[in-house]
């Protein structure tokens, strides 16, 4: 049931209301690789909380990770980019650069992840853990394809100019 508001003449957002009791339907681990395969991929279990799918798009491959976060609020997609051997040569403007597309993309963003010993790039992006549905959640996939291959030449290493 969906009820809309008025307030002095103009209409809020349509907003899902549930009947006393009802409980919103939540993602958890032990779903999320049935909701993946439902949709045509064939996630890849990473460990007891990630699951992993590969998507090619336009001229790339992208492993796209999923996780439900632990207070279970959040699903979280993200992917691992740029490896980053040593933060040190790494030219200042690119990650600059990364920090200041933030912006553009968000709620998506670029953040720098400590892996075991190794330093990634990586891009991530937080849904809401509120009633996803599989056309929902085909939706924001895209998007954030969309937006990994939009701001290619930000996180592809062989675009970054050296520091002289």
């Amino acid at each position: 049931m969906k009820s809309l508001a008025f307030v002095f003449g103009t209409a809020l957002l349509a907003t899902p209301v549930l009947s006393h009791g009802q409980a919103e339907e939540k993602v958890t681990a032990e779903t999320l690789p049935k909701l993946l395969s439902g949709l045509g991929y064939e996630p890849t279990k990473v460990d007891q909380a990630i699951q992993r799918i590969t998507i090619e798009r336009d001229k790339f491959t992208f492993r796209l990770n999923f996780s439900v976060s632990g207070n279970t609020k959040k699903v979280w997609m993200s992917t691992y980019l740029v490896e980053l051997p040593d933060l040190s040569k790494v030219p200042a403007k690119s990650l600059a650069d990364a920090l200041l597309t933030n912006s553009e993309i968000g709620p998506a963003h670029f953040y720098l992840a400590k892996v075991g010993e190794k330093v990634w790039l990586k891009m991530g992006f937080a849904l809401d853990n509120r009633n996803i549905t599989p056309a929902y959640l085909r939706g924001e996939i895209d998007w954030f394809l969309e937006r990994l291959a939009e701001k290619a030449p930000v996180w592809d290493k062989a675009k970054w100019v050296p520091t002289p």
